[in-house]
């Protein structure tokens, strides 16, 4: 399946936005959680913040430059409850860099193994998993993450904002 990309507003593509987004994914189920986000991000969200889709997780290190924090969408299967979000700072051992461990076959901890070894990577990364449900073609978004969706997109602000301010809750 080829790259997808979301046509972002101008106040999105401000050249040295400090924060990227980037939701890893494809159209099917419950694996399109994250292109949601991104999509209410380029409607609702604040100016410096650029946002892209890709269906291809190995297509990540592409998508790096100029960014000081980057913050992952992607579905994940762990055995949590469906809608389940989970929040990992890189690197974290829970971010398998294996093949298989994804649903997209090589997963995003593969690719973010290949950007740090590239030098590629910004200071910080976050990841944000939302456990899934079905990702069968043509299947729509399950009634859990679907409920979910508010709270990713309410972290997902959050983290935004603190790299604007320079503050960070996390630590």
């Amino acid at each position: 399946m080829p790259e997808t990309s979301v046509a972002l507003p101008r106040r999105f593509e401000r050249e040295g936005a400090k924060v990227r987004v980037l939701a890893v994914g494809s159209p099917h189920g419950d694996d399109r959680a994250g292109w949601e986000v991104v999509e209410r991000l380029v409607r609702e969200g604040p100016a410096g913040v650029q946002a892209k889709i890709l269906s291809n997780p190995l297509r990540l290190p592409e998508h790096l430059d100029g960014c000081d924090r980057l913050v992952i969408l992607d579905a994940c299967r762990s055995g949590a409850e469906p809608g389940s979000i989970v929040r990992l700072k890189w690197p974290d051992d829970r971010l398998s860099i294996s093949a298989g461990h994804s649903t997209h076959g090589f997963g995003v901890g593969a690719a973010l193994a290949i950007a740090e070894a590239l030098g590629r990577l910004p200071t910080r990364v976050i990841l944000f998993g939302i456990e899934a449900g079905p990702c069968e073609p043509g299947a729509g978004l399950s009634t859990n993450v679907r409920a979910a969706l508010p709270e990713l997109y309410r972290r997902v602000l959050k983290e935004i904002l603190e790299a604007e301010s320079g503050e960070d809750c996390h630590e």
